[in-house]
């Protein structure tokens, strides 16, 4: 959203973050469920509005794409 809005895009790799559809904009949820399904192969009931095949990774709460074990790793950030 904050992209879109900032930016006038998505960002490249917006679709790597989606594990379900609660994840999606509810302005634009419609529209990046046909991009899932028509660019990146994601297969989704329409009925429902739903995923149903398609996320690289189930979902988690305890999920959290961030680079901070990389960062502590390399030095950059101290705990």
């Amino acid at each position: 959203d904050l992209s879109l809005k900032y930016l006038n895009r998505m960002p490249d790799d917006w679709h790597l973050f989606v594990r379900t559809e609660a994840d999606l904009p509810l302005a634009k949820k419609e529209e990046l469920l046909k991009i899932l399904e028509d660019k990146y192969g994601w297969k989704i009931d329409w009925s429902k509005k739903k995923i149903i095949e398609g996320p690289i990774r189930s979902y988690h709460a305890g999920f959290n794409p961030t680079n901070l074990e990389r960062c502590l790793r390399d030095g950059f950030m101290t705990v």
